[in-house]
Protein backbone atom coordinates (compact mmCIF):
# COMPACT_ATOMS: atom_id res chain seq x y z
CA UNK A 1 0.00 0.00 0.00
CA UNK A 2 1.41 3.36 -0.87
CA UNK A 3 0.63 6.38 1.21
CA UNK A 4 2.26 8.63 -1.73
CA UNK A 5 2.12 8.50 -5.20
CA UNK A 6 5.82 8.40 -5.91
CA UNK A 7 5.81 10.30 -9.13
CA UNK A 8 8.41 12.60 -10.07
CA UNK A 9 6.36 15.69 -9.68
CA UNK A 10 6.11 14.75 -5.94
CA UNK A 11 10.16 14.43 -5.03
CA UNK A 12 10.89 17.94 -3.86
CA UNK A 13 7.06 19.52 -3.71
CA UNK A 14 7.18 19.77 0.03
CA UNK A 15 10.87 21.60 0.08
CA UNK A 16 10.14 23.66 -3.15
CA UNK A 17 6.34 24.58 -1.70
CA UNK A 18 8.64 25.86 1.73
CA UNK A 19 11.48 27.58 -0.10
CA UNK A 20 8.70 29.39 -2.19
CA UNK A 21 6.21 30.77 0.83
CA UNK A 22 9.86 32.09 2.53
CA UNK A 23 10.65 33.72 -0.37
CA UNK A 24 7.07 35.43 -0.76
CA UNK A 25 8.11 36.42 3.20
CA UNK A 26 11.21 38.39 2.58
CA UNK A 27 10.29 41.20 0.41
CA UNK A 28 6.42 41.20 2.50
CA UNK A 29 8.51 42.13 5.60
CA UNK A 30 10.95 44.66 4.23
CA UNK A 31 9.13 45.89 0.83
CA UNK A 32 8.27 49.38 2.09
CA UNK A 33 10.55 51.33 -0.76
CA UNK A 34 10.72 51.10 -4.31
CA UNK A 35 14.31 49.51 -4.00
CA UNK A 36 13.45 47.12 -1.60
CA UNK A 37 10.48 46.34 -3.06
CA UNK A 38 11.64 45.75 -6.87
CA UNK A 39 14.75 43.62 -5.25
CA UNK A 40 12.16 41.52 -3.15
CA UNK A 41 9.68 40.43 -6.17
CA UNK A 42 12.83 40.09 -8.22
CA UNK A 43 14.42 37.53 -6.29
CA UNK A 44 10.74 35.93 -5.45
CA UNK A 45 10.70 35.51 -9.23
CA UNK A 46 13.86 34.37 -9.94
CA UNK A 47 13.55 31.83 -6.81
CA UNK A 48 10.63 30.97 -9.01
CA UNK A 49 11.91 30.57 -12.23
CA UNK A 50 14.95 28.45 -10.89
CA UNK A 51 12.85 25.40 -9.03
CA UNK A 52 10.32 25.43 -12.11
CA UNK A 53 13.69 24.88 -13.91
CA UNK A 54 15.32 23.17 -11.34
CA UNK A 55 18.40 25.69 -11.55
CA UNK A 56 20.28 25.72 -8.54
CA UNK A 57 22.24 29.28 -9.39
CA UNK A 58 18.79 30.77 -10.04
CA UNK A 59 17.57 29.90 -6.61
CA UNK A 60 21.12 31.68 -5.36
CA UNK A 61 20.67 34.83 -7.60
CA UNK A 62 16.83 34.86 -6.25
CA UNK A 63 18.38 34.79 -2.35
CA UNK A 64 20.71 37.30 -3.42
CA UNK A 65 17.95 39.49 -4.51
CA UNK A 66 15.89 39.05 -1.49
CA UNK A 67 18.86 39.82 0.67
CA UNK A 68 19.35 42.93 -1.07
CA UNK A 69 15.62 43.85 -0.88
CA UNK A 70 15.73 43.33 3.15
CA UNK A 71 19.16 44.90 3.40
CA UNK A 72 17.49 48.40 1.37
CA UNK A 73 13.92 47.88 3.39
CA UNK A 74 16.86 47.98 6.93
CA UNK A 75 18.37 50.79 5.53
CA UNK A 76 14.76 52.88 4.92
CA UNK A 77 13.95 52.34 8.21
CA UNK A 78 12.15 48.90 8.73
CA UNK A 79 12.66 47.64 11.80
CA UNK A 80 14.96 45.12 12.89
CA UNK A 81 12.68 42.32 13.92
CA UNK A 82 11.11 42.73 10.38
CA UNK A 83 14.73 42.50 9.03
CA UNK A 84 16.03 40.08 11.00
CA UNK A 85 12.65 37.41 9.75
CA UNK A 86 13.38 38.49 6.58
CA UNK A 87 16.91 37.57 6.51
CA UNK A 88 15.88 34.37 8.15
CA UNK A 89 12.87 33.85 5.75
CA UNK A 90 16.02 34.65 3.17
CA UNK A 91 18.20 31.49 4.36
CA UNK A 92 15.03 29.44 4.40
CA UNK A 93 14.27 30.23 0.64
CA UNK A 94 17.96 29.74 -0.20
CA UNK A 95 18.54 26.25 1.27
CA UNK A 96 14.72 24.71 0.59
CA UNK A 97 15.24 25.83 -2.61
CA UNK A 98 18.48 23.96 -3.56
CA UNK A 99 17.45 20.95 -1.42
CA UNK A 100 14.32 20.92 -3.70
CA UNK A 101 16.15 20.92 -7.01
CA UNK A 102 18.93 18.71 -5.59
CA UNK A 103 16.21 15.97 -4.95
CA UNK A 104 14.30 16.16 -7.71
CA UNK A 105 17.43 15.60 -10.20
CA UNK A 106 18.92 12.53 -7.84
CA UNK A 107 16.11 10.87 -6.47
CA UNK A 108 12.95 11.50 -9.22
CA UNK A 109 9.98 9.27 -8.61
CA UNK A 110 11.28 8.72 -4.76
CA UNK A 111 9.34 9.77 -2.06
CA UNK A 112 11.50 12.23 -0.16
CA UNK A 113 8.67 14.21 1.92
CA UNK A 114 10.10 13.24 5.33
CA UNK A 115 13.47 14.41 4.18
CA UNK A 116 11.98 17.36 3.27
CA UNK A 117 10.46 17.81 6.11
CA UNK A 118 13.01 17.13 8.45
CA UNK A 119 15.02 19.68 6.70
CA UNK A 120 12.68 22.37 6.47
CA UNK A 121 11.88 22.36 10.14
CA UNK A 122 15.29 21.98 11.54
CA UNK A 123 16.44 24.94 8.99
CA UNK A 124 13.46 26.79 9.84
CA UNK A 125 14.56 26.08 13.75
CA UNK A 126 18.13 26.60 13.62
CA UNK A 127 17.78 30.28 11.76
CA UNK A 128 14.76 31.00 13.39
CA UNK A 129 17.07 30.37 17.12
CA UNK A 130 19.54 32.30 15.00
CA UNK A 131 17.80 35.55 15.14
CA UNK A 132 15.89 35.50 18.49
CA UNK A 133 19.71 35.46 19.71
CA UNK A 134 20.02 38.08 17.60
CA UNK A 135 17.07 40.27 18.98
CA UNK A 136 17.05 38.97 22.23
CA UNK A 137 19.44 42.07 23.58
CA UNK A 138 16.90 44.70 21.97
CA UNK A 139 14.13 42.81 23.81
CA UNK A 140 16.32 42.21 27.28
CA UNK A 141 17.04 45.30 29.81
CA UNK A 142 21.02 43.81 29.69
CA UNK A 143 23.91 45.92 31.03
CA UNK A 144 26.95 46.40 28.91
CA UNK A 145 29.69 44.69 31.18
CA UNK A 146 33.44 45.10 30.13
CA UNK A 147 34.03 41.41 30.71
CA UNK A 148 31.59 41.15 27.85
CA UNK A 149 34.05 42.78 25.57
CA UNK A 150 37.10 40.98 26.69
CA UNK A 151 35.39 37.80 26.02
CA UNK A 152 34.30 39.03 21.99
CA UNK A 153 37.79 39.78 21.96
CA UNK A 154 39.43 36.52 23.60
CA UNK A 155 37.15 34.35 20.68
CA UNK A 156 38.28 36.66 17.63
CA UNK A 157 41.87 35.92 18.76
CA UNK A 158 40.95 32.42 19.07
CA UNK A 159 39.23 31.75 15.96
CA UNK A 160 41.72 33.69 13.95
CA UNK A 161 44.57 31.91 15.70
CA UNK A 162 42.33 28.20 14.80
CA UNK A 163 42.18 29.44 10.86
CA UNK A 164 46.29 30.33 10.66
CA UNK A 165 46.76 27.00 12.12
CA UNK A 166 44.48 25.33 9.52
Amino acid sequence: MTRWPATPASTGWLAGGSALLAALAAPILTGTGAGSTLAGVAGLLLVGVGLARRRAGAVSLGASGLFAGTLLGGVSGVGAPSVVTAAAATVVAWTAGRTSIQLRNEFGGVVTVRLEAVHVAGTTVLVGGAGALVLLPGLAPIQRSPLGLVLVVVGGVAVAAALAVE
